[in-house]
């Protein structure tokens, strides 16, 4: 048995936590006690286990597996898209014509996406070691080349916009069929679950969510049409992602990136921009904010340079708080713990950096911010209790135990429309880099502390 990495595609050993190419975290099997929450993880497994013994027996579409794939299985699929509030014009099982296919799938034509043919499924290896979730896309009459330049200028435009989103780049249904060949140059991003690995419903309805999300902002930004952006992911995957090119808007023609002024003309050339929230770039000095998110544009190559070489000084505290953001957001990425909400905000004030955590809870929960103001700065990690006045006087019978296991006593805060508890951690310093590395790591340290400290209490608790 092993675990494929849903970033890179490797196997890797179960016994690894990460993955050995490229230091994914690789997840565990997720057990839940509620009731119906594996529907389709058992639907799976039926098929996993039943369509190759059907398959060799039956060889037809009249097999009972046929049956379940195309009545159960996806009575269950819709359901859960139902109970989800996904919008969707169309659905489907396919289970073959006249013979059993190799390699069963689900499929759901959902929300903006499927304006611009792009369809998600659920498709089995032929081989049923596992199940890929894939976004592909349905034009049938274009040529390799066509489906090649779509796969790669999509994939970059959701790499730049979703940069925490793991997915794998190109699928391996272990079929020699026309139609599995097909689908597989087609496809443009993908997940795999490992048969003996299926998560919770949730767990895939969520997967599934995120992949609408790209075929949304596919649709609505249309990178396609963007002959400048065809050029450049052309270049980078041609293995010459150095070779920027600014075009002279004196004379039109190409020139290389390092370059100020236009060598066939003498002009000044358009200007490096890039937006430190979002990452998107620009070619041009005419923009102070970023069209997209909003953020306000850096100079590329500022924005390039390493952390310890930024002079802070000559940045505003706006441009400071972006730019630790997204370092914020690469130490994140590293490690273990998994957080389901990452918001930066910035005000006339202050600029905070918040983070929510995974947990079980279902009575509160957890989160923690640092705020960045004129005259002061704190990392703070919070149980946001609301108006359930009966967990917090439950917890608050064991105050002195809870306040033995942090650095400082917490603060229990009980007011008429809500309660929380607290930890807030005072003298850190953004200004000073030095320091970036500590309040990331108070961040983290103090979000997983309150997680070990309190959740045997609030479970029991809910």
């Amino acid at each position: 048995m092993s675990k494929i990495c849903n970033k890179c595609g490797k196997e890797n050993p179960e016994n690894l936590t990460f993955c050995e190419a490229c230091g994914t975290f690789l997840g565990v099997a997720v057990q839940d006690s509620t009731e119906n929450c594996y529907v389709l993880k058992d639907d799976f497994e039926r098929v996993f286990r039943d369509y190759l013994p059907q398959r060799e027996k039956y060889g037809t579409t009249a097999a009972p597996i046929a049956y379940f794939i195309k009545d159960e299985l996806k009575n269950d699929f819709i359901n859960l898209i139902d109970d989800a509030n996904i919008p969707y014009s169309g659905y489907y099982a396919s289970v073959g014509a006249g013979n059993l296919a190799h390699c069963p799938q689900l499929s759901l034509s959902a929300s903006l996406g499927d304006r611009i043919g792009l369809h998600f499924l659920f498709v089995f290896k032929a081989d049923m070691s596992g199940v890929y979730l894939s976004m592909r896309y349905s034009g049938r009459l274009d040529s390799d080349e066509s489906l090649k330049t779509k796969r790669d200028v999509y994939q970059y435009y959701i790499r730049k916009h979703f940069p925490d989103l793991e997915f794998l780049e190109s699928i391996d249904l272990k079929s020699d069929t026309a139609y599995s060949k097909s689908y597989v140059k087609s496809t443009i991003i993908s997940k795999f679950y490992y048969k003996d690995n299926i998560p919770s419903d949730d767990v895939l309805i969520n997967d599934l969510k995120d992949f609408i999300k790209c075929g949304d902002l596919l649709y609505e930004l249309k990178p396609l049409e963007d002959e400048d952006l065809i050029k450049k992911v052309y270049r980078k995957n041609n293995g010459s992602d150095e070779e920027m090119f600014k075009i002279c808007n004196n004379c039109g023609k190409e020139v290389k990136d390092e370059f100020d002024f236009c060598v066939y003309c003498g002009s000044e050339l358009p200007k490096h921009y890039i937006c430190p929230e979002c990452k998107a770039e620009y070619l041009t000095s005419d923009y102070e904010y970023c069209g997209k998110c909003g953020g306000k544009l850096v100079l590329f190559d500022s924005f390039n340079e390493t952390i310890s070489n930024l002079d802070l000084e000559k940045l505003s505290n706006e441009e400071i708080c972006q730019i630790f953001w997204s370092e914020f957001e690469k130490e994140l990425n590293k490690t273990e713990y998994k957080f389901s909400l990452l918001l930066y905000e910035n005000n006339r004030n202050w600029n905070s950096f918040s983070m929510e955590g995974v947990d079980p809870w279902e009575a509160c929960h957890l989160s923690s911010r640092f705020y960045f103001g004129k005259n002061y700065h704190h990392v703070e990690v919070k149980i946001f209790i609301g108006n359930n006045k009966g967990l917090y006087k439950h917890l608050l019978k064991r105050k002195a135990h809870y306040n033995k296991q942090f650095p400082k006593d917490l603060d229990w805060i009980e007011k008429t429309y809500a309660c929380n508890i607290s930890l807030k951690i005072d003298n850190l310093s953004i200004k000073n880099t030095s320091d970036w590395n500590e309040i990331i790591h108070q961040f983290i340290s103090q979000m997983n502390k309150f997680c070990e400290v309190f959740s045997d209490d609030i479970i029991k608790f809910s």
